[in-house]
């Protein structure tokens, strides 16, 4: 890595591996920059659409992964519902289904659909964060189908 970087998010992709998210604590600089680390060395990725930290990442095929949630500094920080789907051959964001709760400190992986095969992100546990300092444990599972969301 170039920089330091505390609660980023990272995926394995072809053969790459890609970092999303801030320097410690939410960096230097914009707080929006991904790293990718190849066997040829580290480069600079692209930007995220907003600065935010603690995130989770899961893949949902094999050119797409789905950022979720995270904890954004504006003006303090409070735990974000946003998701974005990151096409790895592209390297664009476009925005994804908002979370019902948003949430920080979570997981987030697939599980397939042994009849119709589809895949299905599940976003699990957490917390959530209002202004900083207000923050409380999330004790519940939303499972994104094609863009819609259920918990």
């Amino acid at each position: 890595m170039t920089s330091r970087r505390y609660g980023s998010a990272g995926i394995s992709n072809a053969q790459s591996f890609i970092i999303f998210g801030v320097g410690a604590p939410y960096g230097g600089g914009s707080g929006k920059s991904t790293e990718i680390i190849t066997e040829q060395g580290v480069s600079a990725g692209p930007e995220m659409p907003e600065a935010v930290q603690m995130q989770a990442i899961a893949g949902v095929n094999a050119t797409t992964s789905l950022l979720t949630g995270g904890d954004t500094k504006v003006p303090l920080a409070v735990s974000s519902a946003k998701t974005w789907f990151f096409n790895h051959v592209s390297q664009k964001f476009q925005a994804g289904p908002s979370l019902i709760t948003g949430r920080n400190k979570h997981a987030a992986g697939t599980i397939q659909d042994h009849v119709t095969m589809e895949v299905i992100v599940a976003v699990v546990g957490g917390t959530s964060k209002i202004g900083g300092i207000l923050s409380w444990e999330i004790d519940s599972t939303e499972l994104l189908f094609n863009g819609d969301n259920l918990n």
